[in-house]
């Protein structure tokens, strides 16, 4: 299929941006509904604490399309703010927690391998957690029908200047033609996906001066997708440090 012309993709991408920002300020107000009911239903729940761990859990999540929304709105608009270059975490932990927060099913396995120490990094975060949350809920998807799956491995790696989160499924992969535009705003697999997620995220990567790619594994090595999110390690927390 020939590719339309580059000022009318430029059109295209230019009046589907405005619409995701109009879907992005529109979805501020039932946000805002949720974030009341459950604070309201925090004051009924009491001392059940199973409650309470699930209004905790919305709360979370409250926050986390709360933010994904402003990310949204940045990028459309061209105002995304750089990370403090003095906020570090580790993102062992964030990793861990993505991998939690994900929805998938029961049957589905996710092989999880962290370091035992911590791996420091600068930057914010809650946007990196976002993009951690957003290629392991891809690989879910991707798995969907797949029953007989060996699963998802996530594993988070490092060398001396850098930290390596991979993200890899036993789906379909990813077609040739589509690698090379596969982080452009708009491009996407799925017939109910936005093509955002991934383009938000690339850039949540260079944000941090990091970088996020995307391979299909051979099939005689199983087949699938794996996606590489590459951060900078802090100064002083490499293996030579003193």
């Amino acid at each position: 299929m020939d590719e339309p012309e580059p000022a009318l993709r430029a059109d295209a991408l230019l009046h589907v941006g405005q619409l995701a920002a109009g879907v992005a300020h529109e979805l501020r107000n039932p946000l805002a509904v949720i974030e009341t009911s459950v604070f309201l239903l925090q004051e009924q729940v009491g001392d059940d604490p199973r409650a309470a761990r699930q209004l905790r859990r919305i709360t979370e999540q409250l926050r986390l399309a709360g933010a994904i929304v402003n990310d949204l709105l940045d990028t459309v608009r061209g105002r995304r703010a750089p990370p403090s270059p003095m906020a570090t975490f580790d993102l062992a932990r964030v990793v861990r927690e993505a991998v939690a927060w994900v929805p998938r099913p029961p049957r589905l396995a996710i092989d999880l391998r962290l370091p035992d120490e911590p791996v420091v990094v600068p930057g914010d975060a809650r946007r990196v957690r976002q993009v951690v949350i957003n290629l392991v809920a891809n690989a879910v998807q991707s798995l969907d029908g797949h029953d007989d799956s060996p699963g998802i491995a996530v594993a988070l790696d490092t060398d001396e200047h850098a930290a390596h989160v991979s993200v890899r499924d036993h789906g379909p992969g990813i077609s040739l033609e589509l690698l090379p535009r596969l982080f452009e705003p708009f491009v996407t697999t799925r017939p109910q996906g936005t093509g955002l997620g991934l383009a938000l995220s690339r850039q949540i990567a260079r944000d941090h001066r990091g970088d996020l790619r995307a391979e299909s594994v051979d099939p005689s090595e199983g087949g699938g997708a794996r996606f590489t999110l590459t951060l900078p390690r802090h100064p002083g927390e490499g293996p030579d440090a003193p």
